[in-house]
């Protein structure tokens, strides 16, 4: 968990909640959607 940035209130706003669920490459989190996965992730 390196490099991550502190977010200002301004980008939360834009991010509205919502985590990414494990093996998700593309988050959307306006949408709360996945458009892309990790197939390695999700089949071991």
């Amino acid at each position: 968990m390196k490099n991550l940035k502190k977010l200002s209130k301004k980008d939360l706003r834009k991010i509205q909640g919502g985590q990414a669920p494990a093996c998700c490459l593309s988050w959307n989190p306006i949408l709360r959607e996945c458009r892309s996965w990790d197939y390695n992730c999700l089949n071991p």
